[in-house]
């Protein structure tokens, strides 16, 4: 009988894609998870997660030209980019996990992940949603989700929105942003989903964000 090395064993099926370990977990669950990560996973975690070399402390874009001080996972690898920022000085409790990069590995439970198109968005929530317009810091901003299914995007209660758990950002491609469907919904305005020039733009998820709560 023959014996097989196990350091070798591992190495075939980490190559065969048959060895899965928790940080190879890309599913976003809003509010609960995003992969392995939770709302008391702590940056030493992270660390023993990903491994030192996958875990940097930067400043993250915030915004109308604000940073704050966060974590980076993966920063050279745009399929698994994630940044973290902090409910605590001590990096004990995430407060929010954000995506950006093209063709990335992370997606949500219900599939939305970047590049997800408006009309996918709103045929999972069961009727129209309410976004803002463009060519602006928060251009295409997810406000909430009109009481459809996809709670997650938040839900209108009086003037206040409470519930959300997932923000997500939309563009149309670059080619339509000269376009008077484009200029019809530019600025800072609410408008639905089904707006006859949202539609013909049909603009995709480029930012998409989830939130802890406290």
């Amino acid at each position: 009988m023959r014996y097989i090395n196990v350091s070798s064993l591992i190495a075939i099926l980490m190559l065969t894609g048959a060895f899965t370990a928790a940080g190879q977990n890309w599913l976003i669950v809003p509010g609960q998870s995003v992969g392995p990560i939770s709302r008391s996973t702590s940056e030493k975690e992270l660390i023993k997660i990903f491994g030192a070399r996958n875990v940097r402390r930067r400043a993250i874009d915030v915004g109308e030209g604000e940073t704050e001080q966060g974590t980076i996972i993966f920063q050279n690898d745009p399929r698994r980019k994630a940044s973290i920022l902090w409910s605590d000085a001590s990096r004990q409790r995430p407060k929010s996990i954000s995506i950006t990069n093209k063709n990335t590995l992370w997606k949500t439970d219900r599939g939305i992940t970047i590049g997800t198109p408006l009309t996918m968005i709103e045929e999972l929530n069961g009727r129209p949603f309410v976004l803002m317009g463009f060519g602006w810091d928060y251009s295409g901003t997810v406000i909430h989700s009109n009481g459809g299914r996809v709670g997650e995007l938040g839900t209108l209660s009086g003037e206040e929105i409470v519930n959300r758990t997932l923000l997500l950002r939309l563009e149309p491609r670059f080619a339509l942003q000269k376009t008077r469907e484009f200029n019809d919904v530019n600025g800072e305005k609410e408008f639905f989903s089904n707006n006859p020039a949202m539609k013909k733009l049909n603009p995709r998820v480029y930012e998409l964000t989830v939130e802890f709560s406290p």
